[in-house]
């Protein structure tokens, strides 16, 4: 269901960047930079991500697509109370943390004015094992498969600056009114009627290349399947 008003707006609660560092997992070490730190003051918001910020690994991380991860607040109430412990502002891993603006009233190919930077909606994030090792929960990201509420990725449109307390705006809604917890719910979805909700995902050209990719993939093994029969 989508919400009654067309443009929501939020609140930018805080900016965090993170470089990488090492954790121990199963006995090894990972390099990750899934630990966000708040800034204060002003943060440039540029193409390349929030600036400041590092990835481990660029090749599943950062990018054009994913200059930047948004998640809401409004979630932590959820995730405290299953996790068992206090949330606080770049916990998840995220650069930019907002109330309200959550999953389910957000559209891929929505474009949020966050101070003077422009940004598009691009797919919903997907945590790999990392998260679950951050956070001594290794059950987390097959919750958030199950739930959603992992955030979104965003690319830059306009660079610009922002800092906490600065309202956040839906500049523009996507016409198709796909919201990224129905992108991400036809990502794992294996009903019958799966191919044509793939293909209305598909239709919103803001997309991320990654899940382009892998619905593409799937509709293409679906289809040689059926041909096949």
């Amino acid at each position: 269901m989508k919400p009654a008003h067309d443009h929501p707006y939020g609140q930018l609660l805080s900016i965090q960047t993170g470089k990488p560092e090492q954790l121990t997992h199963k006995g090894r070490t990972i390099l990750t930079a899934i630990n966000k730190q708040p800034r204060t003051g002003a943060v440039r918001l540029l193409q390349g991500g929030v600036e400041g910020d590092a990835q481990a690994e660029p090749s599943a991380h950062g990018g054009p697509d994913k200059a930047a991860l948004l998640f809401s607040a409004d979630r932590y109430s959820y995730w405290q109370d299953r996790l068992g412990r206090p949330m606080r502002p770049g916990l998840f891993g995220e650069n930019l943390t907002v109330a309200g603006m959550t999953e389910a009233e957000i559209n891929i190919g929505d474009r949020l004015r966050i101070g003077s930077a422009l940004f598009e909606v691009t797919e919903p994030r997907q945590p790999c094992y990392k998260l679950g090792v951050w956070l001594d929960q290794p059950k987390l990201p097959l919750w958030v498969k199950e739930t959603g509420f992992g955030g979104y990725y965003l690319r830059v449109l306009e660079e610009g600056i922002a800092e906490a307390g600065v309202i956040v705006q839906v500049e523009h809604r996507h016409p198709l009114q796909v919201s990224v917890m129905e992108a991400f719910e036809v990502f794992y979805d294996r009903s019958e009627g799966w191919s044509e909700r793939a293909k209305h995902v598909l239709e919103v050209e803001a997309l991320g290349q990654d899940w382009t990719h892998a619905l593409q993939l799937r509709l293409n093994k679906n289809s040689a399947l059926s041909e096949a029969e």
